[in-house]
């Protein structure tokens, strides 16, 4: 442990390192330093108000029905992810438009991964 007295010179000596009253106000190294200060802060603030791509790129990949469960598997591919939606009793069977408007408005409750693989078309 750090005696007081030397606990206080490392206190003094960072003070005095860190301490912009040596400098005189018009130097160089003061006006670098705000330059870097206001720069990031224009750019942040400038880019803030910018409008944003609100629309994402959302693809309906496969349907799925199960009629043992009378569950309806969609499966979508959202900017690369995927995701999945269960609709249990099939409400949506035959409104594929009408899910892909709520999948890109953000009001369909969508789960990570595919839950049902679709099968995809062999060549022969």
């Amino acid at each position: 442990m750090l005696s007081y007295n030397q606990r206080t010179c490392l206190t003094t000596s960072f003070r005095n390192y860190f301490s912009l009253a040596n400098l005189p106000s018009n130097s160089l190294y003061m006006k670098m330093k705000i330059t870097g200060l206001v720069i990031p802060i224009v750019l942040f603030v400038s880019t803030s108000f910018l409008p944003g791509s609100d629309q994402a790129d959302v693809q309906l990949t496969c349907f799925r029905a199960q009629k043992a469960t009378n569950t309806c598997h969609f499966n979508f591919t959202i900017d690369g992810a995927r995701y999945r939606y269960v609709d249990i009793g099939c409400k949506y069977s035959k409104k594929h438009d009408e899910v892909i408007k709520k999948a890109k408005e953000g009001t369909l409750a969508l789960a990570r991964d595919w839950k049902i693989e679709c099968g995809t078309k062999k060549e022969p």
